[in-house]
């Protein structure tokens, strides 16, 4: 996750016959799908009080899209057959204290790419969210206001044609499998 990143600079290596890195841009190390799996609280409800006295609302990129592919390929891969796709990291500025490169929205550049950063309607963010304990894994979701949003997508079709064309990619280079694409698109 993009969470993880920034601690684990030092282990990144390249990939080889026998290993792959995959970085997932927007994610963290726990969100809103791994909370409501663990749980229960509704996915709706956390959108609108983040539970656990986190604030803002947490990370709600769903990293487990990506990480169904990571399996599905595994298992694949230690079958006998092809080897994961290679993956961009996610990019960092050098320095005393490497960053995380951000674009104009906020999130983070390079790495896997699910459809909803590429078709953005929030910045999701996997650096430390506020609040007690747990929180500072949960990483952010920040919604885009109403004027950010129709000057990106003038109409939901167009935000719809935006996040298929971006899900069709990601399901393209092998880091979204077919149902998980088609439950997506659904939700957009």
């Amino acid at each position: 996750s993009e969470t993880d990143v920034p601690r684990h600079l030092a282990a990144r290596q390249p990939d080889s016959a026998s290993y792959r890195l995959w970085e997932v841009a927007g994610t963290a190390h726990f969100d809103e799908d791994g909370l409501h799996a663990l749980t229960g609280i509704p996915k709706e409800e956390m959108a609108t009080t983040p539970p656990l006295g986190c604030t803002p609302r947490i990370n709600s990129a769903p990293q487990r899209y990506v990480v169904a592919a990571a399996i599905h390929d595994l298992a694949r891969w230690a079958g006998g057959g092809p080897a994961p796709p290679k993956a961009p990291p996610i990019a960092i500025t050098e320095g005393p204290t490497p960053t995380i490169e951000r674009d104009e929205h906020g999130n983070a550049r390079g790495g896997i790419r699910l459809p909803q950063l590429e078709a953005p309607i929030a910045t999701l963010s996997g650096e430390p969210g506020g609040g007690p304990g747990w929180c500072s894994l949960f990483g952010s979701t920040t919604a885009f206001d109403a004027a950010r949003l129709s000057s990106h997508y003038p109409t939901h079709q167009d935000y719809v044609k935006a996040f298929s064309k971006a899900a069709d990619k990601a399901q393209r280079d092998g880091f979204l499998l077919p149902a998980d694409a088609k439950e997506a698109k659904a939700e957009a």
